[in-house]
């Protein structure tokens, strides 16, 4: 009779255990589901919530280069300046282009008197037509030669293409510079680019035109902006694509260089 009682005993404690054991489990498994439900759900949507790194760069950049063997004669900007579209950046000392050009307008003179009198010597049968073809080459030739010297006092002076600033300056004023040596690099005001990469599986919910939110790290203020370029390719290390975003207006207090990130707005995902 004991041994049955004990036998019971066992068995009942044995069923509870084995039932407190379900139980358990049936709660960590739907507590697992949640879980997995909201990181579906969290998923689905990372692509709006994620803040993205961005870099501000200007809408046109350009280093300016000699185009003549010269020194610098004025220099009228310096580094972080503002300057104006066409207005004198610098200007080189052309005295010997300038002579150039006066000895070539001489020559020119003198040729077109002897072309003009080789003309009317064949006229009167005392010059072949071959003279007077030469004659004329000479002059076409000088009258190039006249050109390009023109051109090349022009280039003694460098303008600005367009309202902007100076972020480097490669020279000093009275230096002498070669031809092809860099001058200054310029940045033009205006909305600035943003430049941004996105995760390549998030490429089908960017379109161009969307709007989204910049914050600035070094201004600590948001800004509103909107994709207008997308990379025709992905980048296959990083899985990642390149967008082009640009501010929808001129904030003066933002420069090329500053970075932050980029809040892309809400977006349903079916």
């Amino acid at each position: 009779m004991i041994k049955r009682i004990k036998f019971f005993v066992l068995l009942l404690a044995t069923f509870t255990v084995q039932f407190s054991q379900a139980q358990l489990a049936g709660q960590t498994n739907l507590e697992n589901n949640r879980l997995n439900q909201s990181a579906n759900l969290a998923s689905q949507a990372d692509y709006r919530h994620a803040a993205i790194r961005v870099l501000l760069a200007p809408e046109k950049e350009t280093v300016l280069s000699s185009s003549v063997a010269a020194k610098i004669n004025q220099f009228n900007v310096s580094l972080g300046s503002s300057f104006e579209k066409d207005q004198l950046l610098l200007e080189f000392s052309c005295k010997e282009q300038t002579a150039r050009k006066n000895m070539v307008q001489a020559e020119l003179a003198g040729a077109l008197e002897t072309h003009e009198g080789k003309v009317k010597m064949q006229g009167l049968k005392q010059a072949s037509s071959i003279e007077v073809a030469l004659a004329a080459s000479e002059v076409a030739r000088l009258r190039a030669q006249l050109t390009l010297s023109a051109v090349q006092i022009e280039n003694c002076q460098i303008k600005a293409p367009w309202q902007g600033r100076v972020s480097k300056v490669f020279v000093s004023n009275h230096m002498s510079v070669a031809a092809g040596e860099p001058l200054l690099e310029l940045v033009k005001d205006g909305r600035l680019k943003i430049r941004l990469n996105v995760p390549s599986k998030k490429l089908s919910h960017i379109n161009v035109g969307d709007l989204f939110a910049v914050n600035i790290d070094e201004t600590g203020s948001r800004y509103q902006a909107k994709i207008v370029a997308i990379n025709s390719r992905i980048d296959s290390v990083s899985q990642t694509i390149e967008l082009e975003g640009r501010m929808i207006e001129h904030y003066p207090g933002l420069l090329a260089g500053m970075s932050g990130t980029a809040i892309l707005a809400e977006k349903q995902v079916e």
